[in-house]
This record gives C-alpha cells, structure tokens and sequence, in this order.
C-alpha cells in the first residue's frame, strides 16, 4: 500500500474503533457472535484500505437506518455521522453491499446469536431427563439416550 493509503486505512479504523468498543460492551455471553459485524478480532490494521472500507460501510449499514440494526451504548449522532463522513470520503470504488445480502447477513448473525441460547434450553431439557429418569432406574437406558444422556453414569454440569 502506499502511504497515503496507510494514511487513509488508519483514519477509517480511527473512526471504527470506539463503535467497536461499544459493540464489545453490548455484545457480550450469548450473543458474543455478534461481534464478528463488527469486525472485532478481524485483524483491520493488517488488511487492505479496500478490505476496511468494506467493513466501514458495512459497520455504517448497520447503525444507519429507520430502525437501525443495533443501537450501541454510548455512541451517538456525532459517532455515527463521523463514519459516514470518512466512508464518504476514503470510501472510492467499494461498492455498498445490496440490500439483500444486508437482510440475509442480519438474519445468520441472529441465528448464530441464538445459537448459545438454543444451548441453554437443550441443557435445561436434558436436566429434566435427568431428573425425571435417573442413569440407575432400570429400562430407562433408551430414553436417556433419546435425551443424548449416558446411560451408564449421571450427566455432568
């Protein structure tokens, strides 16, 4: 990359990085896949100024609009303007993504968001296996399967 194009990446992830604190704040236990719309943990200051422009409109994308996707803590008009701004201006060339693919990106974010929680109800359902059909009642060795618990020990956690 040449200098100016260093120059202009670093402005952009300026920019990012206190939207990014704020999606760490807001994103954390079960919906910590979230944060990858973020691009946190993403590596941005060793990508390409086209691979952070993509980001940046795509971070925008998401705190633009009436609703917009996420609301995040603590930033505001001016943070969210600011983005616009420096996606407007380093931005040349990276094409918004459409609004389809936005849809489709929203919808598997959620799913993976709820993957965690989809967890904790199986779990909870396997503790009531557990409790309704104890590992040392005989005959219950199918059922307990069914429930995907042992059969020969109790379930652990």
């Amino acid at each position: 990359m040449t200098a100016q194009e260093t120059t202009a990446r670093d402005a952009l992830i300026a920019v990012i990085a206190p939207i990014q604190a704020a999606a760490r704040r807001k994103f954390t236990g079960d919906l910590e896949q979230m944060r990858h719309a973020y691009f946190i943990g993403e590596g941005l200051p060793e990508d390409t100024l086209g691979e952070v422009q993509t980001a940046a409109i795509a971070i925008r994308d998401r705190l633009v609009g009436t609703p917009p996707q996420d609301v995040l803590p603590g930033i505001k008009a001016a943070q969210i303007t600011a983005l616009s701004n420096a996606v407007t201006q380093y931005a040349t060339d990276v094409p918004a993504p459409g609004d389809q693919q936005n849809e489709n990106t929203g919808a598997l974010e959620t799913i993976v968001a709820n993957i965690g929680k989809l967890a904790g109800l199986r779990h909870q359902v396997q503790l009531a296996a557990e409790q309704a059909f104890p590992w040392r009642t005989p005959g219950v060795a199918s059922i307990r399967k069914s429930f995907q618990l042992p059969t020969d020990r109790p379930m652990r956690g």
